[in-house]
């Protein structure tokens, strides 16, 4: 399988970065679709965690040249005094002694600390375990980068050429109306960074008031909130649309034919999870989109939550796209 043939992202990625020496931690490095990713991304390295008899009897038979680009950290040797002083620095009054060692045990908070002390260069993880458990060390230990005050994430939804992004469909439960304009504001940035030129929708049951109540109102407000903060940004972010509205252009015509981003949005901001959730995977199942990701946006450093249904070819993927900013 070479996914580059299906994602210029990935592809063009793979072209600047290889050679670079960089490094990924899969802290699920047991997972068949973890070792099967490993074979399928030549020019990084993959920081395996786990049971090293356990990997590397699924490793039997895989290439030399794929055994190159791996690198097995056992589950023994996660108890590292100088992992542990980090941990224990970064949650000062927090935590002690005891509670680091036994967090460090656990190969998610291992495998955060490996990215915080810089010995890798991005973590991904999310195939076995929750959401929760890759944000909560994510958040305790790596924290968002200056000038964020939420962390959310984005998806990439691919077919054929097209790619689009929707937001946030796994952090935030109900954002405020500044938290909705700060996910905004990360996703127009993840979007640049992935070669997209965006268009943004901030999406609800109404277009231009066409509907009413409390989140034709949030994302109004945070919309008004965004230009007025960022008015440059007019001309490439409109709300409140409709869905139909930011995408097809005979109803764009229809409902607001003075947008500049209705009929053309490929950049979906939700008002809440359980919208951006539903839409991903509706999208997903019976759109035939690939969903990438989710990538957590805001941080200090790249940490990407994968759905716990995920496959070899997406984990692939996201390894290269969480080295983008390198």
């Amino acid at each position: 399988m070479d996914i580059f043939k299906d994602c210029k992202i990935a592809r063009e990625i793979h072209a600047r970065i290889n050679g670079m020496g960089l490094k990924v931690v899969l802290p699920e490095g047991e997972d068949d679709r973890v070792i099967s990713a490993c074979s399928l991304t030549p020019g990084i390295t993959k920081i395996l965690l786990g049971n090293k008899e356990v990997i590397m009897s699924k490793l039997s038979g895989v290439s030399k040249e794929v055994m190159d680009g791996i690198q097995i950290i056992d589950e023994s040797e996660y108890m590292d005094e100088d992992l542990i002083e980090l941990f224990l620095a970064k949650r000062k009054g927090k935590l002690d002694r005891e509670g680091a060692e036994k967090l460090i045990l656990n190969a998610n908070y291992y495998a955060t600390l490996l990215l915080e002390s810089n010995k890798v260069d991005a973590l991904i993880g999310g195939c076995v375990y929750s959401t929760a458990d890759i944000l909560k060390p994510a958040f305790q230990i790596i924290k968002p980068a200056p000038g964020n005050s939420v962390v959310s994430s984005t998806f990439i939804m691919s077919k054929g050429e097209e790619k689009i992004l929707f937001a946030d469909c796994a952090v935030n439960l109900n954002p405020n109306k500044e938290q909705l304009k700060e996910i905004t504001l990360q996703t127009i940035e993840t979007a640049k960074k992935m070669g997209i030129t965006p268009k943004v929708a901030m999406l609800s049951y109404s277009t231009k008031g066409s509907g009413s109540g409390e989140y034709v109102d949030l994302v109004r407000e945070a919309y008004e909130l965004l230009i007025e903060e960022h008015p440059e940004l007019i001309d490439i972010v409109d709300g409140e649309l409709q869905f139909d509205a930011a995408y097809v252009p005979k109803v764009a015509k229809l409902k607001c034919p003075d947008s500049k981003v209705a009929g053309s949005a490929n950049v979906f901001i939700f008002p809440h999870i359980a919208a951006g959730n539903i839409a991903y995977k509706m999208v997903q199942q019976l759109g035939g989109y690939e969903a990438i990701g989710p990538l957590l946006q805001g941080l200090n450093k790249p940490v990407n939550d994968l759905s716990r249904g995920t496959d070899d070819i997406t984990i692939a993927k996201v390894m290269y796209i969480s080295l983008r900013d390198n």
